[in-house]
């Protein structure tokens, strides 16, 4: 018995990004960062690099805190997006 073939973001998130204009990512704040969930699908990102290069972007990240709180997450989504050569349509950050 072989280990099953069920990677869902090989299968379903990188082709939908790859055809995609724009990516929309959204997290909670967690530990004053990303939750797990979107940071295992950003760091698949690398096997396509190059593929995913000069779309648009959209973030979102709602959380418990203050906007201070949420500021790590900031510089993380600018040097993703600038390092992914995307440009930024909007940002959105939801404090409590």
């Amino acid at each position: 018995m072989g280990i099953p073939d069920n990677d869902v973001v090989e299968k379903e998130a990188i082709p939908q990004l790859l055809a995609a204009d724009v990516v929309v990512l959204v997290s909670s704040l967690y530990y004053f960062g990303l939750n797990a969930q979107l940071k295992t699908v950003i760091d698949r990102f690398y096997d396509y690099n190059h593929e995913l290069k000069d779309k648009k972007m959209i973030f979102m990240m709602a959380g418990y805190g203050s906007q201070e709180d949420m500021d790590a997450v900031k510089l993380h989504i600018g040097k993703l997006r600038s390092y992914m050569r995307w440009e930024m349509i909007d940002q959105i950050y939801v404090d409590d």
